[in-house]
């Protein structure tokens, strides 16, 4: 296999690391090869990883990189704040999500939430909150990029956040066979609604409640539906997701789960902020 001139100096320079043939060179080139000829470690001013099957390259932390300017560290502290507020509410959406989401899901949620306090565009850089943001960012977010919650239901249900502070849902009449598309096998579905309220300061979990309706490719037609929550707490995010759970009939055992990493539909149907107290 050919490599690039850099790499070949690169292999040689590990080889000698070995042998001592250059002076603090262990110091210098402090990386290994696996079988896929990609390097992981640390070689002079650079940091080679291995990331889903991808080589990264970028400048290794020390005393001659750039310093931080107060921006930056604005910034950064705005984007910690966010992943630490993405990684709660992901958590407390296990119910729903299964564990059945693509890799890279975590880090496209902590993105989408990220986006969502900057554009608390009248707060300074280092004082951006989710909580001030714009939700309408967060609004269709896919949690599994292999099974588009779109391109699997065509249904537009509607979520609202009335005057009483509840959750509203509507679901308008629903045709099973040409507005759920079901996978080889699947004979029902379950199609979930769950509403999470988080305390906007600490994203701990308030509320949680799941609405279902149930489709099959036996019914021609499911009728309009209505679902309303309790007066949900003050000061509160609320998210309203929306998935589908798909099962194959048993006559033994009845319905056998058919959702996988490769199809679990669902997305945010919308995200809401109750008044304050």
């Amino acid at each position: 296999m050919k490599t690039t001139i850099f790499m070949d100096l690169l292999l040689i320079m590990l080889y000698l690391s070995k042998y001592k043939y250059l002076t603090n060179l262990k110091l210098f080139a402090m990386a290994t090869i696996n079988s896929k000829g990609q390097l992981s470690g640390t070689v002079g001013p650079y940091s080679f990883r291995v990331v889903n099957g991808k080589a990264i390259v970028q400048s290794k932390p020390g005393r001659n990189n750039v310093k931080q300017t107060e921006a930056t560290k604005s910034s950064a502290s705005d984007f910690g704040k966010a992943s630490y507020t993405a990684k709660q509410i992901r958590l407390a959406l296990f119910t729903i999500l299964q564990n059945m989401t693509d890799s890279r899901m975590h880090i496209r949620f902590a993105t989408k939430v990220y986006e969502t306090a900057l554009s608390a565009i009248e707060l300074p850089k280092g004082k951006k909150l989710f909580a001030d943001g714009n939700f309408s960012v967060m609004q269709n977010f896919e949690f599994n990029s292999n099974s588009l919650f779109s391109r699997y239901a065509t249904i537009k249900p509607q979520a609202t956040l009335n005057a009483l502070g509840q959750i509203q849902l509507s679901i308008p009449k629903i045709y099973p066979r040409n507005e759920v598309l079901f996978p080889i096998q699947a004979s029902d579905c379950q199609l979930c609604f769950m509403v999470s309220a988080f305390d906007k300061d600490d994203y701990v979990i308030s509320y949680c409640e799941v609405f279902n309706v149930e489709l099959s490719l036996e019914s021609r037609v499911v009728p309009p539906q209505e679902f309303i929550t309790p007066e949900l707490p003050k000061n509160a995010i609320v998210f309203v997701c929306q998935a589908l759970f798909y099962y194959r009939k048993n006559s033994v055992i009845g319905k056998i789960p058919l959702n996988s990493k490769e199809v679990h539909p669902v997305s945010i149907l919308g995200v809401f902020k109750t008044e304050e107290a």
